[in-house]
């Protein structure tokens, strides 16, 4: 803290007042810088911290002392200095597991229809019509990549210890959404990322152009490539988690189970648009 004075003067006596004014100390970590604007203020100051990460990782959070943080990324000073730290994670785009390569959720876009763009939880995400992801793996697909078979799913769940397990309506494979889902976010249902994934509960658009993410906190759809087709509509298989209901669904262990369950792709005759997460895989 350094010490300002104003002048003041007082029946013709020149007087001072002491002024303090507070510094942040920055404490810098190896996932990424914190930056503070201002650094230095006096009382009532508002200051705003911001952060670059370093390859590889992903901004989680501030932590500050000397202050109580709001609005995510702003402090006051009150009648200390201010010390800040920023939380990273490390948060690789290509994920090795076993003999599969995989990417994160993927936030192309090819300026083409059928696609949206949106800010959760802090990242980009792309959500993408059967035709638009089509054209995102048409990308990636010189280099091996394709967007996950039933195959790929299953193979991902064995090389993450998980088995499946018959019981409720179709069974699932125990404890993969335990190990794929990210520490935070997602209630009852939140996992313990072992592999990396962070798979956060990002939902799905009923269309690209819609207003809202449909069950933003609550499941993850992620488009495969298997088609059924029961003589109307085409179905994909996807990789499907859900978050804990708290028991008052026919499955109360959803929290540890992955699903390879089916979503609707896009049928024109029957005005079906629905839009999902896209994520690749290539052998490796």
């Amino acid at each position: 803290m350094e010490k300002h004075y104003i002048n003041k003067w007082y029946n013709g006596h020149l007087l001072y007042r002491e002024i303090p004014v507070y510094e942040m100390n920055l404490i810098q970590t190896s996932g990424g810088t914190i930056y503070a604007n201002p650094m230095s203020g006096y009382s009532q100051t508002e200051v705003t911290l911001s952060n670059t990460p370093n390859t590889d990782y992903i901004f989680q959070s501030y932590s500050v002392s000397g202050s109580t943080l709001y609005d995510t990324n702003k402090v006051k000073f009150i009648d200390s200095d201010i010390s800040a730290m920023g939380k990273f994670k490390y948060h690789p785009n290509e994920i090795p597991v076993n003999d599969q390569l995989w990417t994160r959720p993927i936030s192309d876009d090819d300026s083409g229809s059928g696609i949206a763009i949106k800010e959760v939880y802090g990242m980009r995400v792309g959500y993408y019509t059967w035709g638009a992801a089509k054209r995102i793996e048409s990308m990636y697909s010189t280099d091996g990549w394709r967007i996950p078979t039933t195959q790929d799913f299953e193979k991902l769940y064995a090389n993450i210890g998980a088995t499946y397990t018959a019981y409720g309506n179709g069974g699932g494979y125990r404890p993969a959404g335990t190990y794929l889902k990210s520490e935070t976010d997602w209630g009852a249902g939140s996992g313990i990322d072992k592999f990396g994934f962070d798979i956060k509960p990002l939902g799905h658009m009923g269309s690209p152009s819609a207003t809202w993410i449909t069950n933003l906190g609550y499941d993850f759809d992620c488009w495969g490539s298997t088609i059924h087709d029961d003589g109307s509509e085409e179905y994909h298989d996807a990789l499907y988690l859900i978050r804990d209901s708290g028991g008052s669904q026919y499955q109360p262990t959803y929290q540890q189970d992955g699903y390879i369950s089916n979503i609707v792709t896009e049928v024109e005759t029957t005005a079906k648009y629905y839009a999902h997460i896209l994520m690749l895989v290539k052998d490796i």
